[in-house]
């Protein structure tokens, strides 16, 4: 079976024509891997998310799209996505893919500088250290590359919120236990919209320059790749990764697992993204 993995839309209109010229070539399953609206308030996520997908499926049936939402959606982006004919959210359990494999999907992604928290944890309960001294604080968010403070939403509604350093029981390393248990690793496809820790995960840090590029992946999706040796695993996020990565974009860590880097990147005129047989593991670079 054939899928067509894409991720990092952001919402504008072209990426969504081209995806949908894959459903009209027979495509018959889109995973898209977060990061589905364009940036704005909820209520404005909300109008843009249907418009986006009327273009992706106006006047068809027989297309399955799981998706699942990204640091840069509001809760609301998931809620809509919900509420859409043909539209699979895999966030909460495991959904048949084929007769053998199935998918389920993870948002959150590792404290990130930006505003939106929705879909924001802290990787794990050790990392990053922060200083007890509050004094240090400042210093080691700029190293670390991480904003604190931003908004969560409660329906179209945002309010102010704030993670505490000193509170980490809410972490993406608790998240990947519960993930493991949902289905057979060795017959999923795992959905996720934050890469590992050090594999396609390149983000840019404060200046400029490949010098000040940073890792922006996750040290516990990584490790639930080691532990669990999933059959596939699909990864957004990462825009940078699609102009540095030289015509590469699958990984593997450890076993045999296979990951895949997917994303939109940086140019709102290309699409990218990867099509992959499930039951092979064969891929092939999307370029539209």
């Amino acid at each position: 079976m054939w899928i067509a993995a894409l991720s990092d839309l952001h919402g504008i209109r072209t990426r969504f024509e081209k995806a949908r010229r894959l459903v009209d070539e027979g495509i018959k399953a889109l995973v898209l891997g977060g990061d589905i609206a364009q940036n704005g308030p909820p209520d404005f996520q909300q109008v843009n998310v249907r418009a986006c997908f009327d273009i992706l499926l106006f006047g068809k049936k027989d297309v399955r799209i799981f998706a699942i939402p990204g640091n840069d959606d509001w809760k609301i982006v998931e809620d809509t996505l919900r509420e859409i004919p043909g539209v699979i959210v895999p966030t909460d359990r495991a959904y048949p893919l084929d007769d053998t494999f199935s998918i389920t999907g993870y948002p959150y992604v590792p404290i990130t500088p930006f505003m939106f928290k929705d879909f924001e944890k802290w990787d794990d309960d050790r990392y990053p250290e922060m200083p007890a001294d509050p004094a240090g604080l400042k210093s080691a968010m700029i190293a670390h590359r991480l904003n604190l403070e931003g908004y969560r939403t409660r329906g179209l509604e945002r309010f102010e919120f704030r993670f505490d350093p000193s509170d980490r029981e809410d972490n993406i390393s608790a998240d990947m236990k519960r993930l493991a248990g949902l289905s057979d690793p060795q017959k999923t496809v795992y959905l996720f919209h934050c890469p590992p820790f050090g594999f396609f995960d390149f983000g840019m840090g404060i200046g400029s320059g490949t010098g000040s590029r940073v890792h922006i992946g996750s040290r516990s999706i990584a490790g639930f790749i080691r532990d669990n040796n999933p059959w596939l695993t699909v990864h957004g996020h990462s825009h940078e990764a699609v102009s540095v990565m030289k015509g590469e974009f699958s990984f593997s860590i450890g076993g045999n697992s296979v990951g895949v880097a997917v994303g939109a990147g940086n140019d709102p005129a290309v699409l990218n993204g990867v099509a992959i047989d499930v039951a092979s593991r064969s891929l092939r670079r999307i370029a539209l």
